[in-house]
C-alpha cells in the first residue's frame, strides 16, 4: 500500500516548512501539530483501505496465436463504498513481445473496471 499524493504532498510541505525553524523557533509547536494531523489522517487511510477487498477476474489459462494482435481483458472490482484509483501492472510471460503492461483507472462503488489489452505473441508456448 502506497500513501496517497495529498499525503506526500504534505510531508514535503512540512518538511520545507521545518527549514524555518531556526530562524522562526515558534514554527515548532505548530508543525508538531501539522505533523500530529497528517499521520492521525494517514492512519485513517490505513484503516479505512484495509477493509476493501480488490478482485481480480481473469482467465485462468490462454492460448495466444504467433504473430498476432490479440485482445485480453482482465476485470477489477472492489469491496469498497467509495472511489478508488486502481493501478494495474500487468507482467506478461516471456511468448508474448512486451514486458509488461500498466493501466490506470477509477472504480466506483459497484461498478467493475475492465482493462483491456492487446498482446501481440512471439513463440510457442
Amino acid at each position: 500500500m502506497i500513501p496517497g499524493s495529498r499525503a506526500i504532498r504534505a510531508g514535503l510541505i512540512l518538511g520545507v516548512s521545518a527549514l524555518l525553524v531556526p530562524f522562526f523557533p515558534e514554527l515548532i509547536p505548530v508543525l508538531a501539530g501539522a505533523f500530529g494531523l497528517i499521520f492521525v489522517a494517514m492512519l485513517l487511510e490505513l484503516f479505512i483501505l484495509r477493509r476493501v477487498t480488490v478482485t481480480m477476474d481473469r482467465p485462468e489459462n490462454v492460448a495466444f496465436s504467433v504473430n498476432e494482435l490479440e485482445k485480453y481483458q482482465i476485470r477489477v472490482f472492489t469491496s469498497a463504498d467509495f472511489i478508488l484509483i486502481v493501478y494495474l501492472r500487468q507482467r506478461w510471460p516471456e511468448l508474448l513481445e512486451q514486458r509488461s503492461s500498466i493501466r490506470e483507472g477509477i472504480c466506483r462503488p459497484g461498478e467493475v473496471l475492465k482493462f483491456d489489452f492487446e498482446v501481440h505473441a512471439i513463440a510457442d508456448g
